[in-house]
């Protein structure tokens, strides 16, 4: 195993500040890094650093703090290198991750630095997996994408509940079905991330496989009758609900899948499935519509460049949107035990924030907290996700940060 030394300037650093998200991470971290987070922001421009921070502060009533700001340039990787070597963990809101991302995981890794994103993009995940998961192993770096609403609630929400599952019935989990509602606005930053995450699926000619995250070795024969993705409406029988469509499944479901095997599914080989709540049959029809012509339309060239003209990054919902806006996620899990003989179990997860941008800027705050104290522990490195890199520290923090979790045998309700 390399030697990584662990002296370093600073504990935190946030890279992409620049950014819609990005400067709702600064907020974050204003507001909420404790007083000994030695913490400061990266970027290309000294000015817009120092822009960001200042209406940062202005926007959570806090005096604007000193901060010297490290300078780098995805191009110059000696920049990035320099960047990633001064700091335990960088965090990057900087996408579209497969056009600005591999420099900074590539650093990280060589440096020993853990690192988290925001990344949906399941081409790239599986090029930085295949690139530096055993590089990141041999100097513990702990690379985790998909810090946010893609795909905590899903990875960590079906991890807590399995281990609740195991402890209450002693027995392998059968199957956990993720059911979502969501409120909030979008921005362009997610808008590039999706055209970016398509071009590179498309420049790969790949195709996402239901075990496309998984570690390169096969799943064991039992685990792979994985259910396809929900694409048409159905109803669901235990919350009496049409469920549809749900926009980030296909990325978050492969990423449970990747988290079952990298933990040699010590819960059993479930099953994992997620899809939309939707009010009526009627609504869920409409959404189905709605989705499908969308992603179907953005396969086509023409159609990301107009899309990307109307809306650019850098522009995102009002803030009285993201403040109003929520997520619920009920979680339905079946033991081995069997379905009529009470196997049965509900997860709820809830937050009262845009999932997609002031949620998410507190979910990838708390990773990178959860990932600083969890350093100086016994860790592995490689191309983790948040339950294999964090796993219970991480609930902990989410929940301190106003995420609630519920366990109940009963329906909890939306």
């Amino acid at each position: 195993m390399t030697k990584v030394e662990d002296a370093r300037e600073y504990d935190i650093v946030i890279w992409g500040a620049t950014g819609f998200t990005g400067k709702l991470v600064v907020e974050y971290f204003l507001k909420n890094a404790k007083a000994d987070i030695r913490w400061t922001l990266a970027g290309r421009s000294q000015d817009r650093l120092h822009h960001a921070l200042l209406s940062a502060s202005e926007n959570v009533s806090v005096p604007k703090p000193e901060k010297k700001f490290l300078i780098g340039e995805s191009e110059d990787q000696a920049s990035i290198d320099r960047i990633a070597s001064s700091t335990h963990v960088l965090l990057s809101t900087a996408g579209p991750y497969a056009k600005y991302g591999t420099p900074v995981v590539d650093a990280c890794v060589r440096k020993g630095t853990d690192y988290c994103d925001l990344t949906g993009e399941m081409g790239w995940i599986r090029k930085i997996i295949d690139l530096y998961d055993g590089q990141a192993k041999s100097t513990n770096a702990r690379i985790v994408p998909s810090c946010g609403f893609d795909s905590i609630p899903s990875d960590i929400g079906a991890y807590f509940l399995a281990k609740n599952i195991r402890e209450k019935f002693g027995t392998p989990v059968k199957s956990i079905r993720n059911i979502v509602e969501v409120t909030g606005g979008i921005s362009g930053g997610t808008i590039s991330s999706g055209i970016g995450a398509i071009e590179e699926m498309q420049k790969g000619k790949q195709r996402p496989t239901r075990f496309f995250l998984n570690p390169s070795s096969p799943p064991p024969p039992s685990a792979t009758t994985q259910p396809g993705d929900i694409i048409m409406p159905v109803w669901d029988e235990d919350v009496k609900k049409y469920v549809c469509i749900f926009p980030l499944a296909p990325s978050n479901v492969r990423y449970v899948r990747r988290t079952q095997a990298i933990l040699n599914y010590p819960y059993g080989n479930f099953k994992y499935s997620e899809g939309m709540v939707a009010s009526s049959f009627i609504v869920a029809w409409v959404i189905t519509f709605l989705v499908c012509g969308f992603m179907l339309l953005m396969q086509l060239k023409i159609v990301r460049t107009l899309v990307g003209k109307i809306v650019k990054p850098g522009t995102g919902p009002s803030r009285s949107t993201m403040k109003n806006g929520y997520f619920t996620c009920v979680m339905v899990g079946h033991s081995l035990g069997g379905e009529k003989e009470g196997g049965r179990v509900f997860a709820k997860y809830h937050l009262d924030l845009d999932p997609g941008y002031m949620g998410t800027a507190l979910m990838i705050s708390q990773s990178s907290f959860a990932l600083l104290r969890t350093r100086k522990l016994a860790r592995e490195g490689g191309v983790l996700t948040p339950a294999t890199a964090m796993g219970d520290s991480l609930i902990e923090s989410l929940k301190d940060a106003g995420m609630t979790f519920s366990i109940s045998e009963t329906y909890p309700g939306f």
